[in-house]
C-alpha cells in the first residue's frame, strides 16, 4: 500500500510497506543515488551521491530507522565537487568512503578516500592530488589492517585499472595501475589471505567508431605485484561489475553478458543483457558460470555479497528495458544455482547499487529510482526470501 507522507526537512518520502520489509524513495534534490548501505542494529545508514542546485555534487548520509522511517540527511562538506562511489563500515560505527573529487578551481578528478563518523564528522581525508590526469576510486574492500580500493586511472589516450592499498589511518601503502592499450577500469575489489582481485571491463574498438566490452580481472599479491590478468567475453557486451571472495579459495564476480547463451536472441536477432556470475580460482581459471535472463527484458547484476550462513550468494541490479526498470535481487546457492528472483517497482525506473546482509537473515539494499521528483535514493529492507 502506497502512502503519501509529509516532507521531513529537505527529504521527500514515498513509503511502500510490505510484509517484513519496506522499500522507500528519499530525496528532494535534483539527483540522489545510494551507493553503499550499512546497519548498526539501531539504524540504517546509506551513503548518497547527491546533487542539488546551489550546492553542487556532494557526499551525503541518509540515516533511517530499521523500518525506513524518521529519515535524516547529513551533508559532509569537502573542498570541491564530490562523487562518492562505495563505502565500507569501520570500527566505532565509522564509514570509509571512496570516490573522486574535482578540487575547487580545477576540472580534473582526483581519487578520494575519506573516513567519516556515523553522524558525518570528517575524520581524515586523502586525495591523489594530481592535476595531470584523472583518477577515480570506484570500489573498496576492508582488510584486517586497512583498505584496498579499485578504480580508473587515465593519464593519456587510454585508461588503466587502478588499485591501491591504505593503512587503517588512511595513509597510502602503494598505488598501481594495470592495463593495456585498451581502456580498463576496475569496478570491484576483493581479497583473501594471499592477495587482491579487481574486476571490471576491458573496452576496445571494433571498427566504424564501435566499441566492445569484455569482462576483465587481475590478481595481485598484497603488495600490488600482478600475478595474472584475464579477459572473458564474446561478440556482445560483457562486463564484470563486482566481485566477492567465496571463502574457499575462489572468487565470484557479478555482471552482465550480451554474448551468452549463444542461442538466446529475440526474433529480431537482438541479444538482451543477462545477469552473469563467474567463479574463478586463484589462477584465474573459470570454475563455473551462470547466466540469468530471457528474451523479454534485460537483467543487470551490479553488486554481489556472500551470505555468512552457508555461503549462498546475494546478487542485485536492475530488470527491464528502455527507460523503465525494476530493482532486481537474486539469491543463489554457493555454485550459482538460482533459489529465487525478486523484482521491486519503485517509481518509473529503479536499480540497486549496494547490498548488506542483516543478522536476521535478511538484507538491506540501496540504489536509485527515477520519477516525477527526478533521481532519488532507493532504500529497501527485505527478509531472507526477498519479501
Amino acid at each position: 500500500m502506497i502512502r503519501s507522507l509529509l516532507l521531513l526537512g529537505s527529504i521527500g518520502l514515498t513509503k511502500v510497506l510490505l510484509a517484513q520489509g519496506f522499500q522507500n524513495n528519499y530525496g528532494a534534490g535534483k539527483f540522489e543515488e545510494g551507493v553503499a548501505v550499512t546497519s548498526d542494529g539501531n539504524a540504517i545508514t546509506t551513503i548518497v551521491r547527491h546533487y542539488r542546485e546551489g550546492y553542487g555534487h556532494g557526499l551525503q548520509l541518509l540515516r533511517t530507522s530499521l523500518t525506513g522511517t524518521n529519515p535524516i540527511t547529513i551533508d559532509v562538506p569537502l573542498p570541491g565537487a564530490v562523487f562518492p562511489q562505495h563505502a565500507v563500515p569501520a570500527e566505532g560505527g565509522d564509514l570509509v568512503v571512496c570516490g573522486s573529487i574535482i578540487p575547487s578551481g580545477r576540472y580534473d578528478q582526483d581519487a578520494l578516500l575519506v573516513r567519516i563518523s556515523a553522524v558525518g564528522t570528517l575524520l581524515w581525508l586523502w586525495t591523489s592530488n594530481d592535476a595531470d590526469g584523472n583518477e577515480e576510486f570506484l570500489s573498496i574492500d576492508a582488510l584486517e589492517d586497512g583498505w584496498a580500493v579499485g578504480g580508473e586511472w587515465r593519464h593519456g589516450a587510454d585508461s588503466d585499472g587502478l588499485l591501491a592499498r591504505f593503512t587503517s589511518n588512511g595513509e597510502p601503502s602503494w598505488q598501481q595501475h594495470y592495463g593495456s592499450a585498451n581502456d580498463e577500469r576496475a569496478t570491484g575489489v576483493a581479497h583473501d589471505a594471499g592477495g587482491l582481485v579487481i574486476v571490471g571491463s576491458n573496452t576496445f574498438p571494433v571498427g566504424n567508431s564501435q566499441f566492445d566490452h569484455d569482462a576483465w580481472a587481475i590478481r595481485t599479491d598484497l603488495d600490488g605485484n600482478q600475478q595474472w590478468q584475464i579477459t572473458l567475453g564474446g561478440a556482445g557486451e560483457d562486463q564484470a561489475s563486482d566481485v566477492a571472495a567465496s571463502g574457499n579459495g575462489s572468487f565470484v564476480w557479478a555482471g552482465h553478458t550480451r554474448t551468452w547463451p549463444l542461442d538466446d536472441t529475440t526474433a529480431n536477432g537482438e541479444r538482451l543483457a543477462h545477469a552473469w556470475l563467474v567463479a574463478i580460482d586463484l589462477f584465474g581459471d573459470t570454475l563455473w558460470t551462470r547466466t540469468f535472463g530471457d528474451i523479454t527484458f534485460n537483467r543487470y547484476a551490479g553488486t554481489i555479497t556472500v551470505l555468512p550462513d552457508g555461503g549462498d550468494l546475494l546478487v542485485a541490479g536492475a530488470y527491464g528495458s528502455g527507460h523503465r526498470s525494476e530493482a532486481l535481487v537474486m539469491r543463489t546457492g554457493p555454485t550459482g544455482d538460482l533459489q529465487w528472483e525478486r523484482t521491486y517497482t519503485v517509481q518509473r525506473s529503479s536499480l540497486i547499487r549496494a547490498l548488506t546482509s542483516l543478522p536476521d537473515g535478511g538484507f538491506a539494499a540501496a540504489g536509485k529510482c527515477t520519477g516525477p521528483q527526478g533521481g532519488q535514493t532507493l532504500l529497501m529492507r527485505k527478509n531472507g526470501n526477498g519479501q
